[in-house]
Protein backbone atom coordinates (compact mmCIF):
# COMPACT_ATOMS: atom_id res chain seq x y z
CA UNK A 1 0.00 0.00 0.00
CA UNK A 2 2.67 2.59 0.92
CA UNK A 3 4.79 1.85 -2.84
CA UNK A 4 1.22 2.52 -4.19
CA UNK A 5 0.65 5.95 -2.42
CA UNK A 6 4.39 6.75 -2.92
CA UNK A 7 4.59 6.30 -6.76
CA UNK A 8 0.98 8.13 -7.16
CA UNK A 9 3.20 11.02 -5.40
CA UNK A 10 5.83 10.76 -7.45
CA UNK A 11 3.80 10.50 -10.87
CA UNK A 12 1.63 14.01 -9.55
CA UNK A 13 4.93 15.46 -8.83
CA UNK A 14 6.63 14.46 -12.42
CA UNK A 15 3.74 15.47 -14.16
CA UNK A 16 3.81 19.17 -12.30
CA UNK A 17 7.51 18.86 -13.33
CA UNK A 18 6.99 19.09 -17.01
CA UNK A 19 4.11 20.94 -16.87
CA UNK A 20 6.36 23.58 -15.55
CA UNK A 21 9.32 22.91 -18.34
CA UNK A 22 7.08 23.22 -21.36
CA UNK A 23 5.32 26.20 -20.03
CA UNK A 24 8.89 27.56 -19.12
CA UNK A 25 9.65 26.80 -22.67
CA UNK A 26 6.92 28.27 -24.06
CA UNK A 27 7.99 31.53 -22.25
CA UNK A 28 11.24 31.47 -23.41
CA UNK A 29 10.17 31.40 -26.50
CA UNK A 30 7.67 34.10 -26.57
CA UNK A 31 10.73 36.19 -24.78
CA UNK A 32 13.04 35.75 -27.33
CA UNK A 33 10.57 36.65 -30.02
CA UNK A 34 10.80 40.93 -28.56
CA UNK A 35 12.97 43.03 -30.38
CA UNK A 36 14.93 46.05 -28.88
CA UNK A 37 12.49 48.52 -31.31
CA UNK A 38 9.41 47.14 -29.55
CA UNK A 39 7.22 49.43 -27.11
CA UNK A 40 8.93 49.00 -22.97
CA UNK A 41 5.07 48.43 -22.56
CA UNK A 42 3.98 45.60 -24.05
CA UNK A 43 0.56 46.35 -23.54
CA UNK A 44 1.02 49.33 -26.23
CA UNK A 45 3.11 46.92 -28.48
CA UNK A 46 1.70 45.52 -31.84
CA UNK A 47 -1.10 44.49 -32.37
CA UNK A 48 -2.00 48.00 -30.66
CA UNK A 49 -5.96 48.63 -29.80
CA UNK A 50 -8.29 50.80 -32.40
CA UNK A 51 -8.85 53.25 -30.44
CA UNK A 52 -12.31 55.21 -29.88
CA UNK A 53 -12.46 58.83 -31.71
CA UNK A 54 -11.52 61.06 -28.81
CA UNK A 55 -7.79 62.08 -29.19
CA UNK A 56 -7.16 64.57 -32.46
CA UNK A 57 -4.11 63.81 -34.36
CA UNK A 58 -1.67 66.63 -34.54
CA UNK A 59 -1.74 68.50 -37.61
CA UNK A 60 0.66 67.82 -40.56
CA UNK A 61 1.46 70.52 -42.97
CA UNK A 62 0.48 69.77 -46.21
CA UNK A 63 -1.81 66.70 -45.35
CA UNK A 64 -5.33 67.46 -45.16
CA UNK A 65 -7.66 64.64 -42.54
CA UNK A 66 -11.07 65.63 -43.75
CA UNK A 67 -10.89 64.00 -47.04
CA UNK A 68 -9.35 60.45 -46.52
CA UNK A 69 -7.87 58.97 -43.62
CA UNK A 70 -4.07 59.10 -43.02
CA UNK A 71 -1.51 56.85 -42.44
CA UNK A 72 1.80 57.87 -40.73
CA UNK A 73 4.78 55.72 -41.02
CA UNK A 74 7.54 56.43 -38.73
CA UNK A 75 10.94 54.74 -39.47
CA UNK A 76 14.17 55.27 -38.50
CA UNK A 77 15.78 55.08 -41.86
CA UNK A 78 13.90 53.63 -45.19
CA UNK A 79 17.12 54.30 -47.36
CA UNK A 80 17.54 51.76 -49.62
CA UNK A 81 14.30 49.48 -49.24
CA UNK A 82 10.77 49.81 -50.12
CA UNK A 83 8.50 51.21 -47.60
CA UNK A 84 6.17 47.99 -47.60
CA UNK A 85 7.45 44.45 -48.49
CA UNK A 86 4.92 43.91 -50.57
CA UNK A 87 4.87 46.59 -53.25
CA UNK A 88 0.88 46.00 -54.19
CA UNK A 89 0.33 46.65 -50.56
CA UNK A 90 2.21 50.27 -50.89
CA UNK A 91 -0.29 51.07 -53.58
CA UNK A 92 -3.16 49.92 -52.25
CA UNK A 93 -3.02 52.09 -49.29
CA UNK A 94 -2.13 54.91 -51.18
CA UNK A 95 -4.73 54.33 -53.25
CA UNK A 96 -7.20 54.45 -49.93
CA UNK A 97 -5.45 56.55 -47.17
CA UNK A 98 -2.43 59.47 -47.28
CA UNK A 99 0.58 57.94 -47.09
CA UNK A 100 2.94 59.84 -45.13
CA UNK A 101 6.55 59.18 -44.14
CA UNK A 102 8.17 60.33 -40.99
CA UNK A 103 12.03 59.62 -40.41
CA UNK A 104 14.98 61.26 -38.33
CA UNK A 105 17.33 61.94 -41.53
CA UNK A 106 14.71 62.69 -44.01
CA UNK A 107 15.86 59.80 -46.05
CA UNK A 108 13.12 58.46 -49.21
CA UNK A 109 12.57 55.09 -49.50
CA UNK A 110 14.07 53.25 -53.16
CA UNK A 111 10.64 53.25 -54.17
CA UNK A 112 8.19 56.33 -52.82
CA UNK A 113 5.14 56.07 -55.00
CA UNK A 114 1.79 57.04 -53.29
CA UNK A 115 3.98 58.52 -50.32
CA UNK A 116 2.59 62.24 -49.82
CA UNK A 117 4.96 63.27 -48.37
CA UNK A 118 8.07 62.46 -46.37
CA UNK A 119 9.34 64.61 -43.50
CA UNK A 120 12.58 65.30 -41.07
CA UNK A 121 11.87 64.88 -37.10
CA UNK A 122 15.63 65.15 -36.11
CA UNK A 123 14.72 65.48 -32.78
CA UNK A 124 11.22 63.21 -32.12
CA UNK A 125 9.13 66.22 -31.71
CA UNK A 126 6.98 64.86 -34.45
CA UNK A 127 6.95 61.46 -33.02
CA UNK A 128 6.08 63.05 -29.63
CA UNK A 129 3.35 64.62 -30.29
CA UNK A 130 1.69 61.57 -32.00
CA UNK A 131 2.41 59.72 -27.99
CA UNK A 132 4.65 57.28 -29.26
CA UNK A 133 6.55 55.61 -26.41
CA UNK A 134 10.50 55.44 -26.81
CA UNK A 135 11.31 52.08 -27.79
CA UNK A 136 13.44 49.60 -25.20
CA UNK A 137 16.57 50.31 -26.94
CA UNK A 138 16.24 54.15 -26.49
CA UNK A 139 16.18 55.26 -30.86
CA UNK A 140 13.55 56.56 -32.82
CA UNK A 141 10.00 54.91 -32.90
CA UNK A 142 9.41 52.54 -35.59
CA UNK A 143 5.91 52.08 -36.40
CA UNK A 144 2.84 53.90 -38.19
CA UNK A 145 -0.61 55.73 -36.92
CA UNK A 146 -3.70 55.52 -38.91
CA UNK A 147 -5.77 58.68 -39.00
CA UNK A 148 -9.30 58.55 -39.74
CA UNK A 149 -11.20 61.08 -42.62
CA UNK A 150 -12.38 63.14 -38.84
CA UNK A 151 -8.76 63.78 -37.80
CA UNK A 152 -8.77 61.41 -35.06
CA UNK A 153 -6.15 58.93 -34.27
CA UNK A 154 -7.54 55.78 -34.49
CA UNK A 155 -4.46 53.33 -34.11
CA UNK A 156 -1.00 53.69 -32.93
CA UNK A 157 1.71 51.03 -32.47
CA UNK A 158 5.23 50.58 -32.15
CA UNK A 159 5.94 48.00 -34.95
CA UNK A 160 9.60 47.40 -36.03
CA UNK A 161 8.14 44.76 -38.46
CA UNK A 162 4.97 46.72 -40.19
CA UNK A 163 6.31 46.63 -43.80
CA UNK A 164 5.35 43.15 -43.61
CA UNK A 165 1.86 44.21 -42.09
CA UNK A 166 0.62 45.93 -44.50
CA UNK A 167 -2.55 43.57 -44.94
CA UNK A 168 -3.12 44.69 -41.57
CA UNK A 169 -3.81 48.16 -42.23
CA UNK A 170 -5.68 48.00 -45.20
CA UNK A 171 -8.17 45.94 -43.01
CA UNK A 172 -8.05 48.76 -40.14
CA UNK A 173 -8.45 51.44 -42.86
CA UNK A 174 -11.64 50.16 -43.79
CA UNK A 175 -13.15 51.18 -40.45
CA UNK A 176 -11.41 54.29 -40.67
CA UNK A 177 -13.63 57.04 -42.92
Amino acid sequence: MKIRALYKGYSSLLLWVICVIVLGMFQLISQASYSKQDDPDQANQRPGFVSSRSELAPQLSGVSYTTRPTVIVFDRMAMNSSLFHDLADQSLIASRANLELVTPSGTKPSISNGIGHIYTDTRAILASSFHFDTPTDGGYPIGYVIVDAKGYIRYRTLDPDYMHHGDEILIMLKDSK
